[in-house]
């Protein structure tokens, strides 16, 4: 089963499979876990043991709606909670429907509109505790994440929100113009201007030596790969992550690899891309011959592909001609180069 968009609904007592019912209905996104105890249509996974299930399924299910004691709620997820950019969202509910608790990822991982979906589904009334929400102030990650923004260090999201919620401003370097003024919480500044605060959130994708600012990577920049036949991944993240260690570039902000279609069987290729997991765009060698701007031709391409350039103008091409800011670089059988957006709409699309 697919489970990268389902609700796992989780029932221990009749009163649950009550809910689950109404649930049901209207949701089609949920899969009923029910204790083996009950013989019920509802029913997708049976379950004897709610601690042994819940520890095989907690990681395969982006969002978990528990309708048991939050006590119990608690004890069974414990020692499966790692991070909040990584962990599902986690919400219970009384088996009676009085009330619906967003517990776990209410921001990132969307336990605070899962609780609220339940709430206007069932007539309960939904409990958010998270800070910003309840004082009515924005909170950068869930800003963040509305605007296709990665965290790199989300250690800073709390202490950049209890500013939020302290009225202090926060310094911002946001060259692309992606985030919104957040009601006055953020004071845009040039890059050598934001350390005046003392907190600061930095967009680009450029590494920057700041470690008391939040780094949040837009998805600007396109990889452009070409290889031999048979290449392994290994070599291929090698040269990436030496040559973006080099210019300063952060992976988060690779928005896809790019290359030519001759290689959509290439698994050296597939597979780097899926480690980073970003998308593959392939383009055909007439689409490569005719793309501007491109700094290294070479007649050997040429002969074998078709295309006098595939890694600097796939790059180009996937960056919607986009501006070459690294330009071929190879091993034994690797060739790669790097574009970046310039087509703000893009961005903010």
């Amino acid at each position: 089963m697919n489970t990268e968009n389902k609700t796992a609904v989780w029932v221990l007592t009749q009163g649950g499979l009550s809910l689950s019912q109404r649930i049901k209905q209207e949701r089609n996104d949920s899969v009923f876990f029910v204790s083996d105890r009950f013989e019920d249509d509802i029913c997708d996974v049976p379950f004897t043991s709610l601690r042994e299930c819940v520890g095989m399924n907690f990681n395969k299910y982006p969002r978990h709606l528990f309708i048991m004691a939050t006590g119990i709620v608690i004890r069974m997820i414990a020692d499966h909670i790692r991070d909040k950019t990584v962990d599902p969202a986690v919400v219970s509910m009384d088996d009676t429907g009085q009330y619906v608790i967003s517990l776990l990822s209410g921001h990132i991982g969307g336990a605070n509109r899962l609780a609220l979906e339940i709430a206007d589904l069932t007539g309960a009334e939904p409990v958010i505790s998270t800070a910003t929400d309840v004082n009515k102030v924005p909170a950068i990650d869930m800003t963040a994440q509305a605007h296709g923004l990665k965290i790199e260090n989300p250690e800073m999201i709390k202490k950049i929100n209890m500013a939020f919620l302290e009225n202090e401003k926060v310094g911002l370097y946001d060259p692309y113009s992606i985030l919104p003024d957040l009601t006055g919480c953020l004071s845009d500044r040039v890059l050598n201007g934001i350390r005046e605060y003392n907190y600061r959130v930095i967009i680009d994708d450029c590494i920057h030596d700041d470690n008391n600012c939040l780094k949040l990577r837009p998805a600007t920049l396109c990889v452009g790969i070409g290889c031999n036949r048979g290449t392994l991944e290994s070599e291929i993240l090698g040269l990436l992550k030496e040559v973006f260690i080099q210019k300063k570039l952060s992976l988060l902000s690779i928005r896809h690899i790019a290359t030519i279609d001759i290689k959509k069987d290439e698994n050296g290729i597939l597979s780097a891309a899926e480690s980073l997991n970003v998308p593959i765009a392939f383009f055909e060698n007439r689409e490569l011959d005719v793309v501007k701007n491109v700094k290294n031709i070479s007649q050997i391409v040429k002969k074998h592909t078709g295309a006098k350039s595939v890694c600097e103008a796939a790059a180009i091409l996937a960056a919607a001609n986009g501006k070459l800011i690294v330009e071929k670089q190879k091993t034994k059988n690797v060739t790669l180069a790097v574009a970046r957006i310039t087509d703000l709409s893009i961005l903010l699309a």
